[in-house]
C-alpha cells in the first residue's frame, strides 16, 4: 500500500522557496523569527518538521499564506 505525503511532507521546500523569492538570506528569516539558522536550514532540506510554535513564529514575522504553506494552496502571500 503506498503512502501519500503528509501535510508537513513539502513545508520546507516551500519556505525555501518563499525565502529565496523575497531575496532573504537564511540568516536573515532567522533574525526576522527568532528561529535559529541552523533549525531553518533542517526544516527547508525536509529532515525536520516543524512544531507548531516554529509555525506560529514564521506566519507572524512573515506575510507567508498559511494555506500556501501547509497545503500548497492558494497564494503564497497573504
Amino acid at each position: 500500500m503506498r503512502r501519500t505525503p503528509g501535510v508537513q511532507a513539502y513545508l520546507g521546500s516551500r519556505l525555501r522557496t518563499w525565502r529565496t523569492e523575497n531575496n532573504l538570506f537564511i540568516y536573515e528569516l532567522a533574525n526576522l523569527t527568532g528561529i535559529a539558522a541552523p533549525s531553518l536550514s533542517t526544516i527547508e532540506n525536509n529532515k525536520a518538521h516543524p512544531s507548531a510554535n516554529t509555525i506560529a513564529k514564521l506566519l507572524k514575522a512573515t506575510n507567508i499564506n498559511i494555506s500556501w504553506l501547509l497545503l500548497n494552496e492558494g497564494e503564497m502571500e497573504r
